[in-house]
Formats: structure tokens, C-alpha cells, sequence
């Protein structure tokens, strides 16, 4: 199939999306057909992340107001589509109570014209929004054309994701490392299956005994497991 279109980009009826329209059949096979085969057969842990460009970023904004609960984490980059139904059903979403913890991280360029226009209208959108429960980034890229902003939006967006917590200015917290910070983060995010997925032989650096109060306050939800081996 080379109409990606018609895979990528939601229908609709009225204010809804569609029932039966190609879009929520492609999200229904990844969700519930594709990635569970994968995590059957290979080691790849149990956070999952969606990322998606030009039609594909609009795929995945409607992943998220269709789908919240199938992904941890979505990275929407120049979303083709500033459907104002697209974005009304994605504010529904994120409005809606027990979201859970997810990240959106949504990228554009300067040079992309009416792209760039639907792109900051789903920014205000989401801003308005967004729950507590949402980490929500928003990178905006200088002299990027549509073609040539993928490459620095992939690697910002995962950056984000993977970004330490901030340095703490309450004591002990304030002693932690920069390396000790992130794998705070990262245990809270992918949960403490992280430990299982370091190459053999490497180890973190030991945290002082008076800050280990501080990280065991947050007991990570159970579903997220372990961090994706590109992010490592």
C-alpha cells in the first residue's frame, strides 16, 4: 500500500472520528496485534514509545486522543493535519480523568508555512489541556524546512524524554550527580526493569545514603517496565 494517506490521516462523522475508518484500523493493528507479537518474541521491554512525521504526526496526535493507554510516549513532528475536529477530540483526551503518566513531545520548523500554522494551533490546544499527569514538550526549529527537520526534532524529542530531573535546592537532594538525577528520571519513567537493561558489567554511581528517602517516595507504575535500547 504506497497511499499512507489513508493509514495516517483519521476520518470523520460529524465531530467524531469515524468508525470504522482506516486510520483507527492501522492504530488497532499496531496496538493489539503488531506489538504484542514483538514483546512475545524479543526482549524489548515494556515502554513504548510512538513517533511519527508529517502524516504519521498527525497519525500520532490521533493515536493519543484515540489510544491514550496503548503508548507511554508520543513524539508528533510537523502533523500534516490541523483538522479542528483532530484537535477538539485530542483536548477531550487529555481533559479526560486517570490519563496516567504520558509524555508529548510536538516539533516544527520555521519554513514549513501552513504546516507550521496547524502545528502552533495543536501546541495551544494542548497547552490549554494538558493534564499534570502529561509531560509536554514543544521545540520550535529555525530554518528547518519539513523535509530537514525530522532528523534534529527525532533527536530532541528523545533527548527530552530521557532529560534528568532538574537539580534539587532542598538538602539531600541537592548533592545528587547530574548522572544520578537522570537515573532518577529514567526509573520513574521506564520503571525499574531499567536496571535489567544496562550492558554487562556497567553500573550506576552509588547514591549518598541520605538521599535514598528522596527516590523511594515514587514507586513507578508497574506497566512501565524498561527503556527502549535506542534511548540507552
Amino acid at each position: 500500500n504506497r497511499n499512507r494517506g489513508r493509514d495516517m490521516l483519521p476520518a470523520f462523522e460529524g465531530s467524531e472520528f469515524a468508525a470504522s475508518d482506516s486510520a483507527g484500523r492501522f492504530l488497532t493493528f499496531i496496538a493489539d496485534e503488531l506489538l504484542p507479537m514483538v514483546e512475545k518474541r524479543y526482549p524489548v521491554g515494556g515502554f513504548r514509545i510512538l513517533a511519527g512525521h508529517s502524516n504519521a504526526g498527525a497519525f500520532t496526535l490521533q493515536a493519543l486522543a484515540r489510544r491514550p493507554e496503548a503508548f507511554h510516549a508520543y513524539l508528533a513532528l510537523s502533523p500534516s493535519s490541523g483538522d479542528d475536529r483532530l484537535q477538539a477530540l485530542l483536548a477531550r483526551t487529555l481533559a479526560r480523568p486517570g490519563l496516567g503518566a504520558r509524555f508529548l513531545f510536538l516539533g516544527v520548523g520555521d519554513e514549513e508555512a501552513d504546516i507550521a500554522v496547524g502545528t502552533t494551533r495543536f501546541a495551544k490546544t494542548i497547552e490549554q489541556s494538558a493534564p499534570p499527569s502529561l509531560t509536554y514538550r514543544y521545540a520550535h526549529f529555525p530554518g528547518e524546512s519539513h523535509s530537514s527537520v525530522t532528523m534534529k526534532a527525532y533527536y530532541r524529542g528523545l533527548e527530552l524524554l530521557g532529560e534528568p530531573d532538574p537539580p534539587s535546592p532542598l538538602n539531600p537532594g541537592r548533592y545528587l550527580s547530574e548522572q544520578q538525577r537522570r537515573e532518577r528520571a529514567w526509573r520513574r519513567r521506564f520503571g525499574l526493569g531499567y536496571d535489567a537493561a544496562r550492558p554487562r558489567g556497567e553500573t550506576s554511581a552509588p547514591l549518598p545514603p541520605a538521599t535514598r528517602p528522596i527516590l523511594d517516595r515514587e514507586i513507578p507504575d508497574e506497566r512501565f517496565r524498561s527503556v527502549c535500547g535506542i534511548l540507552k
